[in-house]
């Protein structure tokens, strides 16, 4: 299942019980770190990186562990789709 809002703590406990996967669709601004104070979601796109992607999928296993889907790491949404 795929959301561009935030799942609550029951949904994630919901679909991990019922073996469904959850993605979370977000800003690629989210997958970036700044070494500064700066919030990088907050970085105007022109001084973003052009490796940073404008749309990134989050993984979600679990309450705690999330994981950054990308072309180059497939295999993790593959998991949840169970190809």
């Amino acid at each position: 299942m795929f959301a561009t809002c935030r799942y609550q703590s029951g949904a994630i406990k919901y679909a991990k019980a019922h073996g469904i996967g959850i993605v979370f669709v977000a800003d690629g601004r989210s997958c970036w770190l700044v070494r500064d104070d700066r919030v990088a979601a907050d970085t105007d796109w022109e001084h973003v990186p052009d490796y940073i992607p404008p749309i990134v999928g989050w993984v979600i296993k679990g309450k705690k562990r999330i994981t950054l889907a990308s072309t180059k790491h497939g295999q993790y949404v593959k998991e949840l789709i169970g190809s």
